[in-house]
Protein backbone atom coordinates (compact mmCIF):
# COMPACT_ATOMS: atom_id res chain seq x y z
CA UNK A 1 0.00 0.00 0.00
CA UNK A 2 1.07 3.62 -1.01
CA UNK A 3 1.29 6.03 1.77
CA UNK A 4 0.84 9.58 0.52
CA UNK A 5 0.35 11.67 3.45
CA UNK A 6 3.40 12.15 5.58
CA UNK A 7 3.55 13.00 9.32
CA UNK A 8 4.31 16.82 8.52
CA UNK A 9 1.79 16.80 6.06
CA UNK A 10 -0.90 15.98 8.12
CA UNK A 11 0.07 18.35 10.45
CA UNK A 12 0.79 21.09 8.27
CA UNK A 13 -3.27 20.62 7.25
CA UNK A 14 -4.16 20.25 10.95
CA UNK A 15 -2.65 24.36 11.15
CA UNK A 16 -4.28 25.81 8.28
CA UNK A 17 -7.67 24.01 9.52
CA UNK A 18 -6.93 25.42 12.18
CA UNK A 19 -6.08 28.78 11.14
CA UNK A 20 -9.39 28.88 8.88
CA UNK A 21 -11.82 28.10 11.75
CA UNK A 22 -10.01 31.21 13.60
CA UNK A 23 -10.02 33.42 10.66
CA UNK A 24 -13.87 32.35 10.33
CA UNK A 25 -14.01 33.56 14.44
CA UNK A 26 -12.19 36.85 13.95
CA UNK A 27 -14.22 40.47 12.99
CA UNK A 28 -11.39 40.37 10.22
CA UNK A 29 -7.59 40.56 9.22
CA UNK A 30 -4.77 43.41 9.47
CA UNK A 31 -3.04 43.44 6.16
CA UNK A 32 0.71 44.78 5.64
CA UNK A 33 0.30 46.20 1.97
CA UNK A 34 -2.29 49.55 0.71
CA UNK A 35 -5.68 49.20 -1.17
CA UNK A 36 -3.61 51.14 -4.58
CA UNK A 37 -0.97 47.95 -4.42
CA UNK A 38 -3.49 45.66 -4.42
CA UNK A 39 -6.73 46.37 -4.89
CA UNK A 40 -8.43 42.78 -6.82
CA UNK A 41 -7.37 41.10 -3.49
CA UNK A 42 -8.75 44.06 -1.55
CA UNK A 43 -12.11 43.61 -2.99
CA UNK A 44 -11.79 40.10 -3.62
CA UNK A 45 -11.71 39.61 -0.08
CA UNK A 46 -14.44 41.96 1.04
CA UNK A 47 -16.67 41.35 -2.22
CA UNK A 48 -16.52 37.50 -2.63
CA UNK A 49 -15.46 36.40 0.56
CA UNK A 50 -17.14 39.15 2.44
CA UNK A 51 -14.79 39.45 4.90
CA UNK A 52 -13.17 42.92 6.52
CA UNK A 53 -9.77 43.60 6.08
CA UNK A 54 -7.51 46.63 7.59
CA UNK A 55 -4.85 47.27 5.17
CA UNK A 56 -2.56 49.37 7.05
CA UNK A 57 0.80 48.74 5.35
CA UNK A 58 3.15 48.54 4.14
CA UNK A 59 4.46 48.47 7.93
CA UNK A 60 8.50 48.32 7.20
CA UNK A 61 8.21 52.01 5.86
CA UNK A 62 7.55 52.75 9.86
CA UNK A 63 11.50 52.50 10.60
CA UNK A 64 13.64 54.82 8.99
CA UNK A 65 16.57 55.39 11.16
CA UNK A 66 19.48 53.11 10.66
CA UNK A 67 19.27 51.87 14.72
CA UNK A 68 15.87 50.95 13.76
CA UNK A 69 16.60 49.24 10.24
CA UNK A 70 19.08 47.09 11.74
CA UNK A 71 16.76 45.74 14.93
CA UNK A 72 14.26 45.33 11.89
CA UNK A 73 17.20 42.52 10.87
CA UNK A 74 18.06 43.42 7.49
CA UNK A 75 19.36 46.42 5.35
CA UNK A 76 18.85 46.79 1.90
CA UNK A 77 21.44 46.29 -0.67
CA UNK A 78 21.10 49.89 -2.91
CA UNK A 79 19.46 53.27 -1.38
CA UNK A 80 16.00 54.15 -0.72
CA UNK A 81 16.84 57.49 -2.92
CA UNK A 82 18.11 55.64 -5.52
CA UNK A 83 15.72 53.48 -6.09
CA UNK A 84 13.48 56.00 -5.86
CA UNK A 85 14.99 58.05 -8.19
CA UNK A 86 15.25 55.56 -11.04
CA UNK A 87 11.62 54.19 -9.87
CA UNK A 88 10.73 58.14 -11.13
CA UNK A 89 13.03 58.10 -13.96
CA UNK A 90 10.14 55.14 -15.40
CA UNK A 91 6.92 55.30 -16.78
CA UNK A 92 3.77 55.11 -14.79
CA UNK A 93 3.18 51.53 -14.64
CA UNK A 94 5.92 50.21 -16.41
CA UNK A 95 8.51 48.58 -13.46
CA UNK A 96 7.02 44.90 -11.97
CA UNK A 97 7.82 44.45 -8.19
CA UNK A 98 8.78 41.05 -7.60
CA UNK A 99 8.62 39.89 -3.80
CA UNK A 100 7.84 36.52 -2.34
CA UNK A 101 7.59 37.70 1.13
CA UNK A 102 9.73 37.73 4.30
CA UNK A 103 9.03 33.82 5.20
CA UNK A 104 9.90 32.35 1.68
CA UNK A 105 13.57 31.59 1.26
CA UNK A 106 14.76 29.76 -2.09
CA UNK A 107 17.66 27.52 -2.57
CA UNK A 108 20.39 29.67 -4.72
CA UNK A 109 19.69 27.83 -7.83
CA UNK A 110 16.16 28.58 -7.91
CA UNK A 111 16.61 32.28 -7.19
CA UNK A 112 19.17 32.60 -10.21
CA UNK A 113 16.50 30.78 -12.17
CA UNK A 114 14.55 33.77 -11.53
CA UNK A 115 16.97 36.13 -12.14
CA UNK A 116 17.52 34.58 -15.41
CA UNK A 117 13.88 34.66 -16.41
CA UNK A 118 13.28 38.12 -15.09
CA UNK A 119 16.05 39.63 -17.03
CA UNK A 120 15.03 37.23 -20.40
CA UNK A 121 11.72 38.49 -19.83
CA UNK A 122 12.99 42.37 -20.93
CA UNK A 123 10.62 43.97 -18.55
CA UNK A 124 11.61 46.76 -15.49
CA UNK A 125 11.80 45.49 -12.66
CA UNK A 126 12.68 45.80 -8.68
CA UNK A 127 13.00 42.29 -7.07
CA UNK A 128 12.93 42.13 -3.56
CA UNK A 129 15.38 39.05 -2.29
CA UNK A 130 15.29 37.89 0.95
CA UNK A 131 18.92 36.02 1.25
CA UNK A 132 18.26 33.69 4.66
CA UNK A 133 20.85 31.43 5.39
CA UNK A 134 22.94 31.65 2.21
CA UNK A 135 23.21 35.10 2.30
CA UNK A 136 26.92 34.93 1.15
CA UNK A 137 25.91 32.76 -1.74
CA UNK A 138 23.09 34.91 -2.74
CA UNK A 139 25.74 37.98 -2.61
CA UNK A 140 28.04 35.89 -4.92
CA UNK A 141 26.32 35.55 -7.60
CA UNK A 142 24.40 39.00 -7.59
CA UNK A 143 27.33 40.85 -7.97
CA UNK A 144 27.72 38.76 -11.60
CA UNK A 145 25.34 41.45 -12.86
CA UNK A 146 21.92 40.59 -11.74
Amino acid sequence: MCKFATEEETEFAKTLTEARESESRSHGVIVNSFYELEPEYADHYRNVLNRKAWHIGPLSLCNRSLEQKAQRGKQGAISEDDCLKWLESKSPNSVLYVGFGSITEFPIEQLHALAIGLEASRQQFIWVVRTGANGKETEDWMREGF
